[in-house]
């Protein structure tokens, strides 16, 4: 607030103050004419006219300046104001000065900390205090070396600035981790400004349009809390993954074709399902490999019976996870559901020996499959995996229980908000901006 007030209350008092007393002195004293600067024994330039403040030099300063209005005027209109993302520490960012103060900041670079005041402190005020003498030292010194003098200041100036401030640039486009957060910051700000849009800014202020995004907020939460076990890598390869994957890959899940391929006998056994878990020896791979192995020996009529039977069951437990966006989708395809559910209860298939499926079969072996990724079913394998409902007991490989204590919620990993944003997108529940 102090600085605030510094830059948009005192510096503007004080720069008009300064305006007001400059024209009171021009007014005051006028111009010199030719006779009066010679009986004074002023140096003249030979034949140099000397033409009055107004309005050869006050017309030139408006054309100037009318110039330079026109051009912010134009800039504005057309591109408009930048809208970043919200100031936040809790996102990623990487902030850099205004390009006007990019000399500034690269200077800074070749100072330690404990010589930095040197730059940002005693430089600026040297600098100033030389500007503040040169109408001292222009009253001392001959014309032609003033004009040197002028010469160097300003080419000098101006090659500093400019060298200083393309290093800064080319150093932060050279960089590809500064270029990879600059990217995800203007992300970042263009999803403020549709939440803005959307929502409009709470009275808490508009960091909470992100901090309450579950599109923001999950991948942060993910990389976090999951990513060191899990990845979440769609099949072109985009999104996070460990160094070592131990765990499986979520994107999608939940989904027909993430359960499509838990059924399917190669894929189980792969990296991304329990090919980095103590389960790719378990029960359920060969539960799978048996199904197909015994379909295959009794002849193409039964592979084919049974990749439908398949097919109609990862129908059914991705329905199970009542996502939002597929609502229509589910409904219909009610008839493919409802044979997909008696699929799963079927003893030719099997799933209810080990798992819990609405009325048939038993807690504690397997995780249950009623509601299987639904939001509530999410919460609560994140919450505390060990739960009876999921992997029981010593069945649990690894995962950690993030929000168990109900009644001390303080000691959790994860608070009861972040682990809502977290299964919000991971169920691809999160505002969009509606097309025009």
């Amino acid at each position: 607030t102090h600085l605030n007030f510094l830059h948009v209350g005192l510096m503007p008092l004080v720069v008009l103050s300064l305006t007001g007393l400059h024209l009171h002195q021009i007014y005051r004293h006028s111009v010199k004419t030719r006779e009066e600067c010679i009986a004074q024994g002023e140096e003249l330039e030979s034949n140099a006219p000397l033409l009055t403040y107004f309005p050869h030099q006050s017309a030139r300063n408006v054309l100037v300046q009318g110039i330079i209005i026109g051009i912010v005027v134009y800039f504005a209109w057309t591109y408009g104001a930048p809208l970043d993302a919200p100031a936040d520490d809790q996102l990623v960012s990487e902030p850099r000065p205004e390009w006007y103060f990019r000399w500034l900041f690269e200077l800074r670079r070749h100072f330690t900390h404990s010589t930095e005041p040197l730059v940002t402190m005693v430089l600026p005020g040297v600098l100033m205090a030389f500007l503040l003498i040169i109408p001292l030292l222009d009253h001392w010194m001959s014309l032609r070396s003033s004009i040197i003098l002028r010469t160097i200041i300003v080419l000098g100036g101006l090659s500093g600035w400019g060298w200083l401030t393309y290093q800064s640039f080319h150093r932060d486009y050279s960089d590809p981790s500064y270029v990879a957060v600059l990217r995800e910051s203007e992300e970042l700000a263009s999803r403020a400004r549709q939440l803005a849009d959307a929502r409009h800014v709470s009275p808490a202020g508009p960091q909470e349009l992100l901090r309450t995004d579950p599109k923001t907020q999950g991948p942060i939460l993910f990389k976090e809390h999951c990513a060191g076990c899990h990845s979440y890598m769609s099949p072109d390869g985009v999104g996070y993954a460990p160094k070592e994957q131990t765990a499986a890959n979520l994107w999608g899940f939940g989904s027909q074709k993430w359960i499509a391929g838990l059924l399917d006998p190669d894929e189980i056994k792969s990296v991304n399902y329990f090919g980095g878990t103590k389960f790719k020896k378990g029960d359920m791979v060969g539960a799978i490999a048996d199904l197909h192995s015994a379909a295959k020996a009794d002849g193409e009529e039964a592979t084919q019976k049974l990749e439908e039977d398949l097919r109609l069951i990862a129908r059914a437990l991705a329905a199970e996870a009542k996502l939002e966006s597929r609502a229509e989708a589910d409904e219909k395809d009610l008839e493919e559901i409802e044979k997909g559910r008696k699929l799963i209860v079927n003893e030719d298939i099997g799933c209810t020996i080990c798992h819990k499926f609405g009325d048939e079969g038993e807690l504690g072996s397997a995780p249950d499959l009623t509601g299987y990724a639904s939001r509530e079913w999410l919460r609560g394998i994140i919450s505390d995996p060990s739960e009876e409902r999921f992997y029981f007991d010593d069945k649990n490989d690894r995962m950690p229980a993030f929000a168990a204590d109900v009644d001390h919620p303080e000691l959790n990993a994860i608070s009861n908000e972040q682990l809502n944003l977290l299964v919000e997108w991971m169920r691809g529940n999160w505002l969009e901006p509606q097309p025009e």
